[in-house]
């Protein structure tokens, strides 16, 4: 359920701090009045000129300038306590917005729709550095793009809820409902800066009758097969231009409405990337869920699958370019029967599809290293979340290592291993990557 701090709770506290502040504020006013006194006396003798009393404050029309200089006294102290004094919060924000009339509707709904829909429904959620969404949002929701501007500040995250219906092997299955909710400092309503909806969503007889599909198994194989082959000394998978690639796979399945029906569809994803960089670009493709006749799933179509994207002034939040480092590359269609090597590779199940696997840490990265010299061999990033890792396959050079068997997953001196034979798959954190 949507963990929303009591806002009024948070207004008494922001209120009554205003009050001593301005209490503060009204006794420094009544010292000012005071050393005006002192200054411009209101007894001081008048003087004559031409027939007319005039004072020290007052100009020809006979109005004092005594209240107009306190009430500018005032105003300039008042501005210093607002700059100074009042937090910046979340909360003094939506105080000025809200005196201001800029608060939308549309972004309160859809903080409102989420707290009624995880108070009824299940929802998984993932908490992820807004940078890294925008970055590798393809390993985080494959169908959907990030919603919102990237920052490079610090301290500022996604919080994604994902509906989940049904009880698989490993919990719920995903449904396109998904919202995402960018956030500062620790999660709570204050500190909210943007909200964003899917396109779906699902009621109860919605999922009464639902329409199943898989993923194509052998139409990832006979891509690997046409698109890469092993480099002249047979230790690293090759692109078509010769450069040395880290390559893998993996799976994405979904509850979606499509020709007015609810279906659950699936696609598949390649990814890879040069060898040969330090912090790698990856290239990818992604299979077509609602038309089987197209293999492309691009960013423009993920990007569809939110409706709408909006910070809490109203303003659109949905980011101005693309900030993937995975970039759309079309092998899928690059497939004939003349192209097709299947002695080039294996490939092995990186994480048991049959355990649990709950201590694994996600969004770490994969790395291919050779039992005798310890060499590495190819690096590849892994999915954000436990469903897509296990689904996840790495390939290598059938001239290295000859066997795809699934062998056994160990932990061995805290880095997962999963062997084959002549070597062995490590997960390691990002950080300590050797790209």
């Amino acid at each position: 359920m949507l963990k929303v701090k009591n806002n009024e709770q948070n207004e008494f506290e922001f209120e009554k701090e205003l009050r001593n502040k301005m209490k503060e504020l009204s006794d420094s006013v009544d010292c000012i009045e005071k050393i005006n006194q002192r200054v411009f006396n209101s007894k001081d003798v008048p003087f004559f000129e031409e027939g007319f009393v005039v004072s020290d404050l007052e100009n020809i029309t006979g109005k004092s300038h005594t209240p107009k200089l306190l009430k500018l006294v005032a105003l300039a102290a008042v501005s210093v306590f607002c700059i100074s004094f009042i937090p910046r919060s979340g909360v003094v924000q939506r105080f000025f917005y809200d005196f201001g009339g800029s608060v939308k509707k549309n972004f309160q709904n859809i903080i409102t729709e989420i707290e009624t829909e995880t108070s009824v429904h299940d929802y998984r959620t993932m908490d992820i550095p807004l940078s890294c969404y925008a970055e590798n949002d393809i390993l985080i929701t494959p169908f959907f793009s990030c919603p919102f501007e990237k920052s490079n500040k610090s301290g500022i995250n996604v919080r994604i809820y994902i509906r989940q219906t049904g009880a698989g092997q490993y919990g719920g299955f995903d449904m396109a409902q998904v919202y995402a909710v960018e956030y500062t400092g620790e999660y709570c309503a204050d500190n909210i800066i943007a909200a964003a909806q899917s396109a779906y969503t699902f009621t109860d007889k919605d999922l009464d009758n639902v329409e199943f599909s898989a993923s194509d198994d052998d139409m990832v194989t006979d891509t690997v097969a046409a698109n890469f082959s092993v480099s002249e000394n047979g230790a690293y998978l090759c692109d078509s231009e010769g450069n040395a690639v880290s390559v893998a796979s993996f799976s994405s399945g979904c509850y979606f409405k499509a020709d007015g029906k609810t279906k659950y569809l699936c696609s598949d994803i390649i990814y890879w990337h040069n060898d040969n960089e330090n912090v790698p670009t990856y290239f990818y493709d992604m299979t077509d869920p609602f038309n089987d006749k197209e293999h492309v799933f691009n960013s423009d179509a993920r990007r569809q699958m939110w409706k709408e994207s909006i910070y809490f002034n109203g303003n659109s939040a949905f980011p101005v370019k693309e900030y993937s480092h995975f970039t759309e590359k079309d092998i899928f269609d690059n497939v004939s029967s003349e192209n097709l090597n299947y002695d080039n590779f294996n490939y092995i199940y990186a994480f048991d599809p049959m355990a649990t696997d709950k201590n694994i840490e996600t969004g770490g990265v994969l790395e291919l290293r050779h039992s005798d010299n310890r060499q590495t061999l190819s690096t590849i990033d892994v999915p954000y979340s436990i469903d897509l890792m296990r689904s996840l396959k790495p390939y290598f050079s059938a001239g290295s290592f000859t066997s795809n068997t699934h062998g056994v997953t160990e932990v061995y001196n805290g880095e997962t291993l999963r062997r084959v034979d002549s070597g062995e798959f490590v997960l390691k954190p990002k950080e300590n990557a050797s790209y």
